[in-house]
């Protein structure tokens, strides 16, 4: 019993000091490994509603009578542009006359958007097809009534009924925006 007490005051060794060291280590690394995982996927949540909100202001855009900034009359449709690979989108407003439903930057850009923390447009799924990763699509709305077109870029033609966004994080994570020519956007 007196050598137990003995040993008690003494401290620990060095070896039992090294282990004690490297167990807190191992518990620090999984904690911030699974730390950014979890930035990641908050960052990942908020790209995929920043753009969805982005969406309804391009639609409530081409409802509402009020001018965005930098043009004369109200644009006869308000859009996103979406580009494949790409950390960022545009809201645009068409000023072609007639409207051709492509996007002609800068004069028609009304705000960029670039996603945080390295996240992507991953790819763009159109009725169930994949997009090749260099098309350029829009998502326009057309005033009055906010009616949904989903255009290719660089021809105008309306590609289908449903686009798939999918985001992606550098951790691999992925949230998907999905508009629908009814007007429905959602995230899943």
């Amino acid at each position: 019993m007196e050598q137990l007490k003995k040993s008690l005051r003494d401290g620990m060794s060095v070896m039992e000091g090294l282990i004690v060291m490297a167990i807190v280590v191992s518990m620090s690394a999984q904690v911030l490994v699974s730390f950014t995982g979890l930035n990641d996927n908050a960052s990942l949540q908020q790209a995929a509603r920043d753009l969805a909100l982005n969406l309804r202001t391009a639609q409530n855009m081409s409802i509402a009578v009020s001018l965005p900034f930098g043009f004369v009359q109200t644009p006869p449709i308000t859009g996103i542009h979406i580009t494949n690979q790409s950390g960022s989108y545009a809201l645009f407003g068409d000023k072609s006359i007639p409207p051709n439903f492509i996007y002609n930057p800068p004069t028609e850009t009304i705000q960029t958007f670039k996603f945080e923390r390295n996240i992507i447009i991953n790819r763009v799924i159109i009725d169930s097809v994949e997009a090749p990763s260099t098309q350029q699509e829009n998502i326009a709305f057309v005033s009055p009534e906010a009616t949904l077109y989903i255009v290719n870029d660089a021809t105008g033609s309306s590609l289908g009924d449903k686009m798939v966004i999918e985001l992606l994080a550098r951790s691999g994570q992925i949230k998907k925006v999905i508009v629908r020519t009814t007007g429905q956007i959602s995230i899943q």
